[in-house]
Protein backbone atom coordinates (compact mmCIF):
# COMPACT_ATOMS: atom_id res chain seq x y z
CA UNK A 1 0.00 0.00 0.00
CA UNK A 2 0.89 3.53 -0.90
CA UNK A 3 -0.56 6.86 -0.81
CA UNK A 4 -0.71 10.65 -1.61
CA UNK A 5 -3.57 11.53 -3.20
CA UNK A 6 -5.49 12.11 -0.26
CA UNK A 7 -8.77 10.30 -1.25
CA UNK A 8 -9.27 6.63 -1.46
CA UNK A 9 -8.95 4.41 -4.84
CA UNK A 10 -6.91 1.22 -6.15
CA UNK A 11 -5.49 0.38 -9.12
CA UNK A 12 -5.71 -3.00 -11.31
CA UNK A 13 -2.25 -3.80 -12.73
CA UNK A 14 -2.81 -5.69 -16.13
CA UNK A 15 -0.10 -7.54 -18.16
CA UNK A 16 1.57 -5.77 -21.08
CA UNK A 17 0.57 -8.35 -23.49
CA UNK A 18 -2.83 -9.35 -22.71
CA UNK A 19 -4.20 -6.76 -20.30
CA UNK A 20 -4.77 -9.33 -18.00
CA UNK A 21 -5.19 -8.65 -14.25
CA UNK A 22 -2.46 -9.85 -12.17
CA UNK A 23 -1.86 -6.99 -9.23
CA UNK A 24 -2.66 -4.65 -7.25
CA UNK A 25 -1.98 -1.12 -5.41
CA UNK A 26 -4.50 0.31 -2.71
CA UNK A 27 -4.15 3.85 -2.50
CA UNK A 28 -5.19 4.49 0.72
CA UNK A 29 -6.52 7.40 2.36
CA UNK A 30 -5.19 9.87 5.30
CA UNK A 31 -5.17 10.85 8.75
CA UNK A 32 -5.85 14.28 7.62
CA UNK A 33 -8.80 16.54 7.05
CA UNK A 34 -8.56 17.75 2.99
CA UNK A 35 -11.07 19.04 0.87
CA UNK A 36 -14.26 17.59 1.86
CA UNK A 37 -13.05 13.85 3.50
CA UNK A 38 -12.54 12.90 6.96
CA UNK A 39 -9.23 11.52 8.42
CA UNK A 40 -9.46 7.94 7.92
CA UNK A 41 -7.40 4.95 7.59
CA UNK A 42 -7.11 1.37 6.42
CA UNK A 43 -7.67 -2.03 7.98
CA UNK A 44 -6.36 -5.09 5.28
CA UNK A 45 -6.61 -8.97 6.50
CA UNK A 46 -4.42 -11.36 4.81
CA UNK A 47 -4.54 -14.90 4.86
CA UNK A 48 -1.35 -16.22 7.33
CA UNK A 49 0.08 -18.77 5.11
CA UNK A 50 0.21 -16.88 1.91
CA UNK A 51 0.00 -13.17 2.73
CA UNK A 52 -2.87 -12.87 0.06
CA UNK A 53 -5.50 -9.85 1.21
CA UNK A 54 -8.87 -11.89 1.72
CA UNK A 55 -10.36 -8.84 3.30
CA UNK A 56 -10.01 -4.33 3.21
CA UNK A 57 -12.14 -2.03 5.64
CA UNK A 58 -12.24 1.91 5.19
CA UNK A 59 -12.90 3.49 9.02
CA UNK A 60 -13.63 7.02 9.60
CA UNK A 61 -13.15 9.51 12.20
CA UNK A 62 -16.76 11.32 12.68
CA UNK A 63 -15.54 14.93 12.98
CA UNK A 64 -19.35 15.92 13.87
CA UNK A 65 -19.63 13.58 16.87
CA UNK A 66 -15.62 14.51 17.79
CA UNK A 67 -16.92 18.35 18.54
CA UNK A 68 -20.25 17.46 20.05
CA UNK A 69 -19.50 15.04 22.37
CA UNK A 70 -15.66 15.98 22.57
CA UNK A 71 -14.56 12.50 22.16
CA UNK A 72 -13.42 10.63 19.23
CA UNK A 73 -15.47 8.26 17.27
CA UNK A 74 -13.53 5.87 14.09
CA UNK A 75 -16.74 3.95 12.65
CA UNK A 76 -16.08 1.39 9.63
CA UNK A 77 -17.42 2.96 6.84
CA UNK A 78 -17.54 0.06 4.11
CA UNK A 79 -15.99 -3.60 3.67
CA UNK A 80 -14.70 -4.00 -0.07
CA UNK A 81 -16.20 -7.45 -0.78
CA UNK A 82 -19.72 -6.50 1.09
CA UNK A 83 -19.64 -3.23 -0.68
CA UNK A 84 -19.10 -4.30 -3.67
CA UNK A 85 -20.79 -7.79 -3.87
CA UNK A 86 -16.77 -9.09 -5.22
CA UNK A 87 -16.53 -12.98 -4.08
CA UNK A 88 -12.53 -11.54 -3.47
CA UNK A 89 -9.71 -9.83 -3.10
CA UNK A 90 -8.53 -10.82 -6.36
CA UNK A 91 -7.05 -8.46 -9.23
CA UNK A 92 -9.69 -10.30 -11.52
CA UNK A 93 -12.53 -9.26 -8.97
CA UNK A 94 -11.24 -5.67 -8.84
CA UNK A 95 -11.36 -5.93 -12.73
CA UNK A 96 -14.55 -6.54 -12.96
CA UNK A 97 -15.62 -3.82 -10.50
CA UNK A 98 -13.50 -1.59 -12.57
CA UNK A 99 -15.94 -2.52 -15.33
CA UNK A 100 -18.84 -1.69 -13.39
CA UNK A 101 -17.82 1.48 -12.69
CA UNK A 102 -17.56 1.97 -16.21
CA UNK A 103 -20.94 0.32 -16.96
CA UNK A 104 -23.21 1.46 -14.02
CA UNK A 105 -23.97 4.93 -13.16
CA UNK A 106 -24.96 4.07 -9.71
CA UNK A 107 -21.44 1.96 -9.52
CA UNK A 108 -19.76 5.05 -10.57
CA UNK A 109 -21.15 7.37 -7.60
CA UNK A 110 -20.91 5.11 -5.20
CA UNK A 111 -17.05 4.59 -6.05
CA UNK A 112 -17.14 8.45 -6.07
CA UNK A 113 -18.37 8.70 -2.40
CA UNK A 114 -16.16 6.20 -1.60
CA UNK A 115 -12.55 8.31 -2.74
CA UNK A 116 -13.60 10.66 0.02
CA UNK A 117 -14.91 8.38 2.72
CA UNK A 118 -18.26 8.92 2.74
CA UNK A 119 -17.47 13.00 2.74
CA UNK A 120 -19.23 15.73 0.98
CA UNK A 121 -16.15 16.06 -1.54
CA UNK A 122 -17.40 12.58 -3.04
CA UNK A 123 -21.03 13.61 -3.86
CA UNK A 124 -21.46 14.19 -7.65
CA UNK A 125 -24.85 15.21 -9.33
CA UNK A 126 -24.99 13.25 -12.38
CA UNK A 127 -22.41 10.76 -13.71
CA UNK A 128 -22.15 10.45 -17.49
CA UNK A 129 -20.13 8.72 -20.06
CA UNK A 130 -17.14 10.84 -19.56
CA UNK A 131 -17.91 10.77 -15.52
CA UNK A 132 -17.86 7.20 -15.72
CA UNK A 133 -14.33 7.12 -17.58
CA UNK A 134 -12.56 8.90 -15.21
CA UNK A 135 -13.38 6.91 -12.81
CA UNK A 136 -12.90 3.86 -14.70
CA UNK A 137 -9.33 4.89 -15.88
CA UNK A 138 -8.44 5.94 -12.07
CA UNK A 139 -9.09 2.39 -11.17
CA UNK A 140 -7.52 0.62 -14.29
CA UNK A 141 -4.32 3.15 -15.00
CA UNK A 142 -0.89 3.22 -12.81
CA UNK A 143 0.90 6.20 -13.92
CA UNK A 144 -0.08 9.50 -15.56
CA UNK A 145 0.55 7.89 -19.28
CA UNK A 146 -1.95 4.94 -18.61
CA UNK A 147 -4.45 7.13 -17.25
CA UNK A 148 -3.75 9.87 -20.13
CA UNK A 149 -4.33 6.65 -23.07
CA UNK A 150 -7.32 5.38 -21.02
CA UNK A 151 -9.01 8.60 -21.49
CA UNK A 152 -7.54 9.58 -24.72
CA UNK A 153 -6.59 6.78 -26.63
CA UNK A 154 -8.06 8.51 -30.24
CA UNK A 155 -5.82 11.42 -29.34
CA UNK A 156 -2.12 9.39 -28.80
CA UNK A 157 0.11 8.09 -31.12
CA UNK A 158 2.91 6.32 -30.33
CA UNK A 159 4.81 5.52 -33.39
CA UNK A 160 4.87 8.70 -34.84
CA UNK A 161 7.14 10.47 -31.72
CA UNK A 162 4.34 13.44 -31.65
CA UNK A 163 1.98 11.85 -28.92
CA UNK A 164 1.83 12.74 -25.67
CA UNK A 165 3.77 10.12 -24.12
CA UNK A 166 6.93 10.86 -26.47
CA UNK A 167 9.55 10.26 -24.22
CA UNK A 168 11.65 12.95 -26.43
CA UNK A 169 9.38 15.72 -25.02
CA UNK A 170 11.00 15.10 -21.81
CA UNK A 171 14.53 14.58 -22.70
CA UNK A 172 16.62 17.98 -22.60
CA UNK A 173 17.85 19.08 -26.67
CA UNK A 174 20.75 20.23 -25.81
CA UNK A 175 22.42 17.25 -25.40
CA UNK A 176 19.94 15.10 -27.60
CA UNK A 177 18.90 15.56 -31.35
CA UNK A 178 16.04 13.95 -32.49
CA UNK A 179 16.40 12.07 -35.60
CA UNK A 180 13.67 11.03 -38.44
CA UNK A 181 12.14 7.88 -38.55
CA UNK A 182 12.14 8.21 -42.20
CA UNK A 183 14.72 8.15 -45.07
CA UNK A 184 14.64 12.09 -46.69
Amino acid sequence: MFAHTHQEQYQVGVDINWKQPIGMNFIVGSGTTYQGKPPSFNVMYLDPETMLPVDYESYAFDLEHANKFDEPKWERKYNYLETYNMPDMSPQSFYDHSKEIFYNVTAAKEYASHRFIDGPGGQIGKCDYNCRMIFYCQTMANDYDEWQFCRDNDKVEFGNGEGLLSVEGFIDSTWYQKKSLHKE
